[in-house]
């Protein structure tokens, strides 16, 4: 859902006081986007979020239909935050939010799938497909996960060549661990001298594609 880092900045950054009085009464009009800017804002409280405050205004802004608002609210179910844990609710607002495009919606949903729990079942399938969807949209933290699946071969043929590719996008994005994991994956690679893995080797399969062009 973001172009670029800043926009996360945003939705984190402190609103001063002036901010506040503003969107609260914009709010109360039942604006949505305020309803979510408020949500934000005391969700990301420094001192001491408050998470009942935060629930108050991603639920006013649900019922606007504001998706973005739907992933926060789908936050606060999984967690607890402000409201009882409540997993499928939690679940109904990723998926609303991930139908929408929003790509933490479908990050989180891809973890629930990876992992499973008690309201979901493991589904690697689906895990893949919404990690993939989310990393396809710029979602940072997908990068490493889908790494680590392929590096690990977690339910699915391990394909170093693939993990390599995401742990790369997640260094590019700042990762620090997807950075170690890098490092350890092409460490291992080499000593175990997998084919293509230093530059210039022919990967089976390449040379044909290459002459064929």
């Amino acid at each position: 859902m973001y172009d670029d880092e800043n926009k996360l900045a945003e939705e984190m950054r402190p609103l001063t006081e002036d901010e506040m009085k503003t969107l609260t009464v914009l709010a109360e009009k039942g604006d949505g986007k305020a309803q979510l800017r408020l949500g934000q804002a005391f969700l990301f409280e420094k001192v001491v979020p408050d998470y009942s405050k935060a629930y108050r205004y991603f639920r006013k802004a649900v019922e606007q239909d504001v998706v973005r608002a739907y992933y926060y609210l789908g936050e606060l179910y999984y967690h607890g935050w402000g409201i009882a844990r409540n997993l499928d609710s939690a679940i109904e607002c990723f998926e609303t939010a991930a139908d929408d495009g929003d790509m933490d919606a479908e990050y989180a949903l891809g973890m629930m799938y990876l992992y499973g729990n008690d309201a979901l079942p493991r589904d690697m399938e689906r895990a893949l497909d919404y990690l993939e969807s989310a990393a396809n949209k710029g979602q940072p933290q997908s990068y490493n996960v889908l790494g680590s699946v392929f590096d690990e071969g977690t339910c699915v043929d391990r394909d170093p060549f693939k993990a390599r590719q995401f742990y790369a996008r997640g260094v590019a994005a700042g990762d620090a661990v997807a950075l170690k994991n890098l490092t350890l994956l092409e460490a291992k690679e080499r000593a175990n001298g997998t084919k293509g893995w230093i530059p210039g080797d022919i990967v089976e399969g390449e040379e044909e594609e290459e002459s064929e062009e």
